[in-house]
């Protein structure tokens, strides 16, 4: 099998906004949940998911960005202070295959 490595980044405003989500994109979202700034929106979302596949194994990783905004110049501060795992499992064999 020969080696190959794919990666990709994506924009996803546009996406997500045709599948409903679009609050969040102006000043009409409530963010309170992770900053007490008012007026915060989100101006973009990225991802970005790398594929590598050699005589080893296959290894693959994925990122997701997201640029928050204020209408004010004001400082502010987003806490994300409660960790997860996240798991993506084969549907046939119920096995994991990618943990993060």
């Amino acid at each position: 099998m020969p080696r190959f490595s794919i990666s990709s980044d994506y924009k996803l405003r546009n996406i997500l906004s045709q599948l409903g989500i679009k609050k969040v994109f102006n000043h009409e979202s409530d963010l309170s949940g992770i900053t007490e700034v008012n007026k915060l929106g989100v101006s973009e979302v990225v991802h970005q998911a790398m594929l590598d596949v050699g005589e080893e194994g296959t290894e693959g990783a994925a990122a997701t960005g997201i640029k928050m905004v204020t209408s004010t110049l004001q400082a502010f501060i987003a806490s994300f202070g409660r960790p997860f795992l996240i798991s993506v499992i084969h549907k046939d064999t119920q096995s994991i295959i990618f943990l993060g």
